[in-house]
């Protein structure tokens, strides 16, 4: 790997986790030559994020604005291609596993959403196409960022699903709205916002106003940023690996929160740890999502001890049918340290 690649992977790693981010894309098809992916994928299991990157040497960069969009446009031709020959091959079925970066093999879904998108390193270029648009009927539209484009909109939107959701909204935005520079939005509340799109990241700020509405968009985050590192920690903290409760398949699960889910887990969770702590055992409270159909049941518990996930499917089918259940156990060792279990369920 390069510089450039590493950057992008170590910071890749900071928003999605080492767990769904896969690098290293070599493969040999049978009696075929190797080939390569993308650069990059961020592989949430049914959402892949597609990246190619194209980094100019600083010792080829000129101050001439032309020449360097010249060479963004020349590079974007060839990673356009890398990123079509990426989303055939995904479709296929005929992959073999690829290592994550905390070295698990782990398969990429044939029919996962993609969502191609090309990064470029060149720090002399101040404004660039954002979106590449097709030109043939077999063409694709992909979304084109710069590096600390992209390393902001990971910084703002943190959530990996918002990543994603972000990154189809921009594409949409900008196909419609090529040459935009100033945009008026009057949300639910008749809150009115006013954006120059085109500047920095106001676009990320006004995708949110339109997601949670002003007040809730701006908004202390920090609650996002300690779910990060409670998803961090996660694969490290957990000692038995079985098939129902592996690490990857629960951190996939959760990688799909949105800020919302993600205040109430915090919630919940910080329920859970205050509860066990003052010996009031039981259920401590759940949250669901009828439209995915899950639930999650928080617990508060002595040390080795969690309730029937037969039992928590019986609740939780009293209200709505459900394809995946995560119970979370949270005990005290001692008066210092606390533990947090998992079992989780899905329907296969």
């Amino acid at each position: 790997m390069n510089k450039s690649e590493q950057i992008l992977s170590a910071f890749s790693q900071m928003f999605f986790y080492k767990d769904l981010v896969q690098e290293n894309l070599y493969f040999t098809l049978k009696g075929d030559t190797e080939r390569e992916l993308a650069d990059l994928l961020l592989n949430l299991g049914d959402l892949i994020i597609a990246i190619q990157l194209k980094a100019r040497s600083e010792s080829e960069q000129t101050t001439n604005q032309e020449t360097e969009l010249k060479w963004l446009e020349k590079k974007c031709k060839v990673a356009k291609k890398q990123i079509k020959d990426t989303i055939c091959y995904i479709s296929s079925e005929q992959l073999p596993e690829f290592q994550n970066v905390r070295g698990e093999k782990i398969s990429i879904n044939p029919d996962a959403h993609i969502i191609p998108l090309i990064i470029f390193v060149n720090y002399e270029i101040n404004n660039y196409p954002h979106v590449l648009v097709k030109h043939s009927e077999k063409g694709i539209d992909v979304n084109c960022m710069s590096l600390p484009d992209f390393q902001e909109m990971c910084r703002i939107l943190v959530a990996p699903i918002e990543i994603v959701s972000y990154l189809e909204y921009r594409q949409t935005f900008y196909e419609r709205n090529p040459q935009i520079n100033l945009l008026f939005y009057a949300d639910e509340n008749d809150d009115i916002i006013l954006t120059h799109p085109m500047k920095e990241q106001a676009l990320v700020y006004q995708f949110l106003a339109i997601e949670y509405n002003v007040q809730k968009a701006s908004e202390r985050t920090n609650y996002l940023h300690d779910f990060q590192t409670f998803l961090h920690l996660l694969p490290e903290h957990t000692v038995e690996k079985s098939e129902e409760a592996a690490p990857h398949s629960i951190l996939l699960f959760m990688a799909h929160f949105n800020r919302l889910e993600i205040k109430a887990f915090n919630e919940r969770l910080q329920l859970a740890k205050e509860k066990s702590k003052s010996c009031q055992y039981g259920i401590v409270g759940s949250l669901r999502r009828e439209d995915v159909k899950y639930a999650i049941f928080f617990v508060a518990s002595k040390p080795g001890c969690m309730l029937p996930i037969e039992y928590l499917l019986q609740l939780a089918r009293q209200k709505a049918d459900v394809n995946k259940l995560l119970q979370i156990v949270v005990y005290w060792e001692n008066s210092e340290e606390f533990r947090i279990d998992y079992v989780f369920w899905y329907k296969t």
